[in-house]
């Protein structure tokens, strides 16, 4: 068990303690004191005890929007514009290189228009010739790229200096070390020599050069709220037998803050001298809850089965945890109803739908535990409600639970039915009290599945939680993303297809989750959507459109691939886990041939620009279709496919990422990878295997 994981069971302990502290019946102070501003106090009031004065809300609010106000905005320099504003050139470009000199300037000038480019005819002309246009793009590529690295600030900024913040860091910087729009501009015009291409250079700045350094909204709002926070709440202190009000003294704001904070402290002495036994019995509950979360969290690990325990996993299950604890709290303590009302049911269901039934049974006997110790070990409703629930385990396993919630909670009842009968009879209870349990506990399971109907699939949505149901409508043919990929990349497609029968064999025999491993495959690069036609999978001409880029133009591009995919996935809601696939199965490894490119061209270059933005992964999964992905691309290369070649490559591969460190985070050892090793090399066989030449018929 983790550190981290650690600390958040201790903190649901204290949150499940705390609640059962603030919600005994028994927290009153019925004491008041009831002046008014202006008011002439007819006695003089001494405080008996030491306490801390509260500011009002009026005051607090005044002075926390003060020091939010002292906060200056942080801007960031945006990656996505800086991206966007190279592309652009590159379109530009793109143009001419594709209807070539032969192709009329107008219509040349009509395209660029439709694509929203506004050129002079003159500009057009001069850059129709390839020598001037190698020359401005070549000049153009590089400055730009200078330019927008240092930054271009808004040019409604007046301050002599501003807050950026890059890699992490917040920065101030002065303007002068930055640049205006308009600076930029010519800071990229006067180092043109040739003059006749300046007014085609400056078109194509007015169409490309943008503000790259914008507001950081979040980062702002971070530091504005730790600014509101950071105010203290207190506005000194009263000691024992100071006076708070003379008798015949004008009663004021000050006055009577005064005597609200003595209220609330007295409140608090009277919990500490008549309750004492009440925390000594929040105390137990602490140790009691604390030791019967830990011997869940670790009978998880033998009962978890084929699911991965991740980090929003394990929260969630300690938030299920709380919100039983708070509802059952409630129900018996505050609003005094039966504990038959708990709906323990709703929980049975989500842990099932979102984790498995394994889970979900040890989940029901443990909840049902801590519910009877806070309901003062009343636990025979619980009990009740509990057995019954168990029903849809039982029944889930020839019951689809997508679509037939109504037959397992009409089972659930029946259960629930005939359980309090035999405890009715057991107990000799008259009939009243026995149709009275079984109306409550009806009551009980049928507000569980409407709880369970409304918020299952938003938790399953909201948390980007994945179930094999959401896996399996992920791998459907007709999924719009698979549909755009087969038709836009059609290379890709392919490759991800057989990365996902390497992945999925390779997870069934280390004992990952061989589906997730698929769908994972299916999209991982699913950022290629971006520009499909600079891959070579997809465009056999692809290596003659990076010919035209500088190296690091190239890296920046391929590499780009990544957080494009990341924003794709997201956009189309796909699960975290597959999210976290893309984000690694590159992890920091390094775009070799770009940086040969550039050390063959003796380019200046950050060793980063060629380095994937990581992180490596962190999962089994993530890790199998890392060295999927590239024993699958390396095979196509190959002249001769046979069982040794493919042996060498794949421990060639496996070794150089062990070599390189990609594998050091993730859950696999070195009988793993031999594992997975083994277990992709039939697939390859098979797949890339030369086939027999069958003779024609004559």
């Amino acid at each position: 068990m983790t550190r981290k994981k650690l600390y958040l069971i201790i903190i649901t302990a204290v949150l499940i303690t705390i609640a059962q502290l603030l919600m005994n019946p028994y927290r009153t102070w019925n004491r008041s004191i009831n002046l008014n501003v202006g008011q002439i106090a007819e006695q003089e009031i001494i405080s008996p005890i030491e306490f801390n004065v509260y500011k009002s809300e009026e005051n607090l609010s005044r002075e926390r929007k003060n020091a939010e106000d002292k906060i200056d905005d942080i801007y960031t320099i945006s990656d996505n514009i800086t991206f966007n504003a190279i592309r652009n050139l590159d379109i530009i470009i793109r143009h001419f290189e594709n209807n070539g000199e032969e192709q009329n300037g107008q219509e040349i000038n009509k395209t660029l228009v439709q694509k929203g480019y506004k050129m002079s005819e003159n500009s057009i002309m001069y850059l129709m010739k390839p020598e001037n246009r190698n020359r401005v793009y070549g000049y153009l590529s590089e400055k730009l790229a200078r330019v927008l690295d240092i930054g271009i600030y808004p040019e409604s900024y007046s301050a002599p200096s501003i807050n950026v913040k890059r890699k992490g860091v917040v920065k101030n910087y002065y303007l002068f070390k930055l640049y205006a729009f308009n600076e930029a501009r010519d800071k990229i015009l006067d180092g043109y020599s040739d003059s006749k291409g300046k007014t085609a250079l400056a078109d194509i700045i007015e169409n490309i050069l943008v503000v790259n350094i914008i507001l950081d909204r979040e980062t702002t709002e971070r530091l504005k709220q730790k600014a509101r926070i950071d105010i203290d709440i207190t506005a000194g202190k009263v000691l024992k037998n100071e006076t708070i009000i003379r008798k015949g003294e004008r009663v004021n704001e000050g006055h009577l803050q005064k005597l609200a904070s003595l209220q609330r402290a007295m409140k608090t002495q009277n919990l500490e001298r008549n309750n004492r036994r009440v925390i000594t019995s929040c105390s137990g509950t602490f140790i009691f809850s604390l030791l019967l979360l830990l011997i869940f969290f670790n009978l998880l690990e033998y009962y978890k089965g084929s699911i991965e325990m991740t980090e929003r996993r394990t929260n969630l299950l300690l938030i299920f945890f709380l919100f039983g604890s708070l509802i059952s709290l409630s129900i018996h303590n505050i609003f005094e109803l039966p504990s038959l009302l708990i709906p323990v049911s709703f929980f049975t269901f989500a842990i099932m739908k979102l984790y498995n039934r394994q889970i979900s049974f040890l989940y029901t006997i443990t909840q049902l535990i801590l519910v009877s110790l806070l309901l003062n070990w009343n636990f025979i409703n619980p009990m009740l409600l509990s057995l019954a629930s168990l029903a849809i385990l039982l029944l889930s396993y020839h019951v689809s639970l997508n679509v037939r919630y109504l037959t397992l909670t009409l089972s659930e009842i029946v259960l629930y039915i005939l359980l309090t009968l035999g405890l009715s009879l057991n107990q000799v209870l008259p009939l009243g009290d026995f149709f009275q349990r079984v109306l409550l506990g009806s009551a009980s399971i049928l507000i569980s599945t409407i709880l369970a109907v409304l918020f299952i699939p938003y938790l399953e949505k909201r948390l980007r939680l994945v179930t094999r149901e959401t896996l399996m409508e992920l791998l459907d043919v007709e999924n719009p993303l698979l549909r755009r990929m087969s038709r836009e990349m059609p290379g890709t497609y392919h490759h991800s297809l057989v990365v996902g029968n390497l992945s999925e064999s390779a997870s069934e025999a280390i004992g990952a989750d061989h589906l997730l491993a698929r769908v994972g495959s299916y999209f991982h690069d699913l950022g290629k959507l971006a520009n499909p036609r600079i891959y070579i999978e997809n465009n056999a001409e692809a290596n003659e459109v990076h010919d035209n880029m500088l190296a690091t133009q190239s890296a920046q591009l391929i590499r780009g691939h990544i957080l494009e995919g990341v924003r794709l996935a997201r956009l189309a809601g796909l699960p975290e886990s597959v999210i976290d696939i893309i984000r690694q199965h590159h992890g920091t490894s390094k775009i070799r041939y770009f940086l040969n490119k550039a050390q063959e061209n003796h380019l200046d270059y950050d060793a980063e620009e060629f380095e994937y933005p990581g992180p490596k992964p962190l999962t089994q999964e993530a890790a199998i279709i890392m060295i999927a992905d590239i024993v699958e691309s390396h095979s196509k290369s190959l002249t001769e496919i046979n069982s040794q070649i493919l042996d060498q490559l794949l421990d060639e591969t496996i070794n150089k990422l062990i070599k390189d460190g990609q594998l050091n985070q993730a859950p696999v050892t070195i009988s793993d990878l031999r594992k997975i090793a083994n277990a992709m090399h039939p697939i390859l066989l098979g797949v890339y295997s030369t086939r027999i030449e069958y003779p024609e018929d004559d």
